[in-house]
């Protein structure tokens, strides 16, 4: 998984921070393909943290929805892979849990 800090050294974050700085990003997850999923946290409670999508590709995409409403309309089709390959999840997505 790409360090955030590091991007932001190198003038590549597009503007986003890690945590713990005010409205800084925490990373929970990243795919086979480079992507990671990161945490918004927009103030101080978890329940109101959006997601944010940094793209292999380096689009950077912004959903506000918590990750449960996240990963499940990305698994049903409601909600846009935006940021991820056009194919993601692919035609018959499976969750496994490890």
């Amino acid at each position: 998984m790409t360090n955030l800090g590091d991007l932001r050294d190198s003038g590549m974050s597009h503007g986003y921070v890690p945590f713990p700085e005010s409205g800084g990003l925490v990373p929970w997850g990243d795919s086979i393909d480079g992507d990671v999923f990161y945490w918004r946290t927009n103030g101080g409670d978890p329940q109101g943290w959006t997601v944010l999508v940094s793209g292999h590709n380096d689009d950077w995409c912004e959903f506000e929805m918590g990750v449960t409403e996240y990963l499940a309309g990305l698994v049903s089709g409601t909600v846009p892979p935006d940021g991820l390959p056009p194919d993601f999840p692919g035609a018959t997505p499976v969750v496994e849990a490890d």
